[in-house]
């Protein structure tokens, strides 16, 4: 009886030092959703299946600027700058664009320098980002106008999406002033 009754301790004492040692990470103990105030922004965008970055088990997505930062604009003309349109590539593109262009005040630099909550790790949006950010607008908030990328579409090209418009975009980079909405990963 004594035996029976050692094992049964050493096997609890077992159970319990494998569910402490077991990551939580199983499950995300918040279910996140777009327009959810989240890490110093809304959550604009959620990846699905297919998103570079998407997790079955973690939720991640774009967290996009409670509000427009200073009108800028795109700056860089003529400078053939190598970017993506994809979903995941915003902050590589605003990398690029910085390594590139030494110009002040232009939107990827406002983004790039932009802090909020603490965190400092803002970008502007890719194309591909931005359109996902639009078609969630409603959920957003404040978000009117013309918005400049960070995909450019030629030397003299970038794309801007109108949020008015039905998130229709194209514009040229020339010297235009247009809205900047920083936008972080999560």
């Amino acid at each position: 009886m004594k035996s029976r009754t050692n094992e049964r301790v050493v096997l609890l004492v077992m159970v319990a030092i494998l569910l402490t040692l077991t990551p939580a990470c199983e499950k995300n103990e918040e279910t996140l959703f777009i327009g959810q105030s989240y890490q110093a922004g809304i959550i604009g965008y959620l990846l699905q299946k297919g998103d570079p970055g998407f997790e079955k088990r973690q939720q991640h997505g774009l967290i996009v600027a409670p509000y427009d930062q200073t009108p800028a604009v795109w700056g860089c003309h003529g400078i053939k700058i190598v970017t993506s349109m994809e979903i995941g590539t915003g902050r590589s593109n605003t990398s690029s664009i910085l390594n590139s262009c030494q110009e002040s005040g232009i939107a990827a630099r406002v983004c790039d320098d932009l802090v909020l909550g603490g965190y400092d790790d803002w970008y502007l949006p890719s194309d591909a980002e931005l359109i996902m950010i639009c078609t969630n607008k409603s959920h957003i908030g404040g978000l009117s106008g013309i918005y400049w990328t960070s995909s450019e579409s030629s030397g003299e090209n970038w794309y801007a999406w109108n949020m008015e418009d039905y998130c229709s975009g194209g514009t040229d980079k020339r010297q235009t002033v247009r809205n900047v909405r920083a936008i972080r990963s999560f």
